[in-house]
């Protein structure tokens, strides 16, 4: 259906992901959007007598995170096979870095949306560009260490706990701004570096 809808217009270089998901892995987000929902619902009730306080939600986006860190597993990979030649394309290491930036604030519309609902304006993008910048940590992570699932998974992990810090001690708004910046500075030294014989050692 999305595709569908999509078939005719113009295709800009971050979307070839997106076409991939809703073409090969619909499956796999679906469940991950469903799965995200009960997250940010299941926190919320949760913790229904403090609901008010930014950490809960912020609990909420880490979890959000964290239940996309396989399609970002994905992500990866397919730019590795498929994706090379943006190597060689024209563009600054900063354009190349916007492609995943793009490419999640898409995929995480359907909790953007949920935000915009219940909760005021401000807060919603606040709390919505610090799960894009937790997920853009994950993604740089991957070219550290390449895309081996063990010890990516074992990254998240360790980044999800530093986070989980972070959130308690009322330093979300400061971590949007480090998040993305360490996670621009590892893909500005790292991205030329990423081989796809690289992704799957042990």
């Amino acid at each position: 259906m999305v595709l569908k809808l999509m078939t005719g217009l113009k295709k800009p270089f971050f979307s070839l992901y997106i076409y991939h998901v809703f073409d090969k892995l619909k499956l796999k987000y679906i469940l991950i959007k469903l799965l995200s929902y009960l997250l940010i619902t299941g926190v919320f009730l949760m913790f229904a007598d403090v609901k008010t306080d930014v950490r809960v939600a912020g609990i909420a986006m880490l979890a959000i995170a964290i239940a996309h860190a396989m399609l970002i597993l994905e992500e990866r990979e397919f730019d590795g096979t498929f994706l090379m030649f943006a190597k060689t394309l024209p563009k600054s290491r900063f354009e190349l870095f916007m492609s995943p930036v793009f490419i999640y604030s898409f995929l995480l519309l359907p909790e953007g949306i949920w935000l915009l609902f219940n909760l005021p304006v401000m807060v919603s993008a606040g709390l919505f560009l610090f799960c894009l910048s937790i997920v853009m940590l994950f993604v740089s992570s991957l070219y550290l260490k390449g895309c081996n699932q063990d010890i990516y998974m074992q990254v998240v992990f360790g980044l999800s706990f530093l986070i989980f810090l972070v959130i308690l001690f009322k330093l979300i708004w400061v971590s949007v701004l480090i998040n993305f910046l360490v996670s621009y500075v590892i893909f500005h030294f790292n991205y030329y570096k990423f081989k796809v014989n690289e992704m799957h050692d042990d």
